[in-house]
């Protein structure tokens, strides 16, 4: 863990500019001998592998844009005026031609492929070597190929057209060198097509791994802040889940939850499950991240406001008409209202969005942790239940019932089972909306369903029909400058 937070800091200088990402990795050396010292050893290949993750948590990846910064504003999550600037209320608009929403969608790319680079630049530095040249190997093998496929796998389903409904549609580049040729686009179906594979190459390698893994290294006594066996699982589970093949989806969702080294929380544990940590129980997957307390202040607690940049009031709306966290004697005691809530001892009426931040570090010289592992969760316990429920829903809606059930009852829920209803398609949906508040999935569950677009989030209320063009982000003019010969591609539009 020490050796992570070294690095994060590392990168975190790095992206202050104090020296280039490309000369900490090496993705383009300015000397073959810096990048054959990097991966000469295990420590080196490690502290490579620990760059790509402190990346990941950077704020035009899932620090912010990624997650609640971008991809959340659309599910309408939260309140926006244009005091919030200029791109925030422009993406919770799906103004999508908007200069400043489509600025924020380009370094979203070009910060997401950058660290598909650095990934690529290891993979093939690993590729070149014998797999019995390092104790590790085939670990280090298989969280690279991960991420890569989880990286692609995020771009294609912001960037194109829904796989089910367009599979032949342009995707997006999958890019498996570092080299400065340009690599072409592929379909959406292609691009799903190398995701399973480099999935399925990271499982069998991660797998392998495992026969040599113990605890007595730093690298492999933190299995929570690496791309693990079990997140490989969990993220084939979602990939299918997006692609519509639910069969898939419970294969790898059973496996996840099935293999008992996760468990769901206590209702009790709910109000501050993920308040800058990674889940203690349910996390599969997160990113180490410990500079966050700054961004939560400013954005979510309110203070530290700068120019336009707002607090993001939370939009505790589920429709027009139904709040979205509604307890009650039939419903249960909802343990998750308590992530939309005053500050305490404030007599300011407003509500905050409490979910990602502990309110004892928002105004505190040293930031305490309560033992968890500072960070961002990339994928928990719960989307494995809620894919199991509706993989199950026509086939066995019993037993989807029983999935269903076992996670609400965590919330502080009473049992479906025990109030005689039966579950449906919009009860999962309801469940994913309250759940995944602040991670940034909820906007991919519109997207599959192609659903109307209540603007609950801007004033005046505004509905948005469901089209592939509303969901679907504009790649960067950049993207094509040196793709002459391509007619279809010059045409972004």
């Amino acid at each position: 863990m020490m050796r992570m937070m070294k690095i994060y800091v590392l990168i975190l200088g790095l992206a202050l500019g104090m020296w280039s990402c490309d000369d900490f990795l090496t993705v383009r050396p300015k000397s073959d001998i810096l990048e054959s010292d990097l991966f000469a050893t295990s420590v080196g290949v490690e502290d490579a592998l620990y760059g790509v993750y402190a990346k990941l948590g950077q704020s035009a990846l899932y620090g912010e844009d990624m997650t609640w910064g971008v991809v959340d504003l659309m599910a309408q999550y939260f309140l926006l005026n244009t005091n919030h600037g200029s791109d925030r209320y422009a993406v919770a608009q799906f103004s999508h031609e908007n200069t400043d929403a489509r600025a924020r969608y380009g370094a979203m790319w070009i910060q997401m492929y950058q660290t598909i680079g650095y990934t690529n630049n290891l993979i093939n530095a690993l590729s070149a070597k014998d797999e019995n040249s390092m104790r590790y190997y085939s670990i280090y093998l298989g969280e690279a190929l991960g991420v890569r496929a989880f990286l692609h796998f995020d771009l294609v389903r912001l960037f194109a057209p829904h796989v089910a409904r367009e599979p032949e549609a342009r995707g997006i580049p999958y890019v498996r060198q570092w080299t400065p040729l340009v690599t072409s686009f592929s379909t959406v179906a292609e691009v799903y097509a190398s995701v399973i594979k480099d999935l399925k190459e990271s499982e069998r390698f991660l797998t392998k791994g495992m026969e040599k893994m113990d605890g007595g290294n730093d690298f492999t006594n933190t299995p929570l802040i690496h791309f693990n066996l079990y997140a490989c699982q969990a993220t084939l589970a979602r990939v299918y889940w997006m692609k519509e093949d639910m069969d898939s989806a419970a294969i790898y969702a059973r496996k996840v939850i099935e293999s008992e080294k996760f468990q769901l929380a206590q209702p009790t544990e709910i109000k501050e499950l993920t308040a800058q940590i990674i889940a203690k129980k349910e996390g599969i997957w997160g990113i180490y991240n410990n500079q966050l307390t700054e961004t939560y202040q400013k954005v979510f607690y309110g203070i530290f406001k700068t120019g336009l940049d707002g607090t993001l009031y939370p939009n505790a709306l589920y429709t027009l008409f139904d709040d979205l966290y509604p307890s009650g004697v039939d419903v249960g005691n909802e343990m998750r209202v308590g992530w939309i809530r005053k500050k305490t001892g404030d007599a300011e009426a407003k509500d905050y969005f409490m979910k990602l931040l502990l309110e004892s570090n928002m105004t505190a010289s040293l930031l305490d942790y309560g033992g968890g592992i500072a960070g961002i969760n990339m994928i928990r316990l719960p989307e494995m239940y809620l894919i199991m429920a509706e993989a199950l829903l026509e086939k066995d809606p019993d037993l989807a019932r029983d999935y269903f059930d076992t996670f609400i009852a965590s919330r502080g829920l009473n049992k479906f089972k025990d109030r005689g209803k039966a579950l449906t398609q919009d009860d999962i949906n309801r469940e994913r909306k309250k759940e995944f508040f602040g991670e940034g999935q909820e906007f991919y569950n519109m997207k599959r369903q192609m659903r109307e677009v209540y603007l609950t989030a801007t004033s005046p209320y505004t509905l948005l029909t469901g089209t592939e063009e509303l969901y679907t982000l504009l790649i960067p003019d950049s993207e094509f400058e040196y793709r002459y010969d391509d007619e279809e591609e010059s045409d972004i539009n």
